[in-house]
């Protein structure tokens, strides 16, 4: 819901409230409701944009790491389709699963903030928008 379609509703409840007929003035209500509330339908707005910009480069993400896998396996004979993960590769991968990021070591850690790099661009713009 965008800002003015959110003031849009809140004329039409002000309206049907009938306040003006008792001799209400409803507009510092209004402005007051307007400052505590527009701002988060803003940003509930941008969140929705941002994570669907986000999703995109999750995903671009994931089917990089995904080619990058699947390079690294060999096919089994006899199953079509069916991908071995050589077995230094596995023991590797569980072994990074299982540490904290301040745990792995700096060429680990450095390819973890690459990944990061991906969706810097996109944050930083969005937060000096």
């Amino acid at each position: 819901m965008s800002a003015a379609e959110f003031e849009e509703l809140l004329d039409a409840y002000f309206a049907s409230a009938g306040l003006e007929r008792l001799g209400f003035d409803s507009q510092p209500l209004k402005d007051f409701v307007l400052q505590n509330t527009v701002p988060k339908v803003l940003v509930a707005e941008k969140m929705g944009e941002l994570k669907e910009e986000l999703a995109a480069i999750e995903h671009e993400r994931w089917a990089h790491w995904q080619s990058y896998m699947h390079s690294k396996c060999h096919r089994q004979e006899g199953l079509p389709g069916a991908l071995v993960i050589p077995a230094e590769l596995v023991d590797k991968w569980e072994r990074q699963a299982g540490l904290a990021f301040s745990e792995l070591n700096e060429d680990e850690r450095e390819s973890d903030r690459e990944q990061v790099d991906r969706y810097l661009p996109l944050i930083v713009s969005r937060l000096s928008a």
